[in-house]
């Protein structure tokens, strides 16, 4: 990542699941962050917008914060996940699979 984000002690953060687990451990440190809004900041330099959002929108608090953040990121994944699949085996294969799960 070519943008790290700055923490006040000199660390560098290099990806959004680094930011989470320093959030988790250093919370009130964080909070501070996320109400001066250097978080929503950050996020939107590097193209994550709908972090942003869930920054802007956690109104200072860093449990909410961390639980849409977390929600977000698993959404996230689980999308890349689908998409290997279909790139993979095709769309076809993909929903006869869906079909099954259910």
């Amino acid at each position: 990542m070519n943008n790290p984000f700055r923490l006040s002690d000199g660390k560098e953060v290099k990806d959004v699941q680094e930011l989470i687990s320093i959030c988790k451990t250093s919370s009130k440190d964080c909070e501070k962050y996320l109400v001066n809004k250097d978080f929503e900041r950050w996020f939107r330099g590097i193209k994550e917008d709908e972090l942003a959002n869930i920054a802007n929108q956690s109104k200072g608090d860093i449990s909410t914060f961390l639980n849409n953040s977390e929600k977000y990121l698993e959404q996230k994944k689980r999308q890349k996940e689908i998409e290997s699949i279909v790139k993979k085996y095709g769309q076809k294969y993909f929903l006869f699979q869906l079909l099954l799960y259910l």
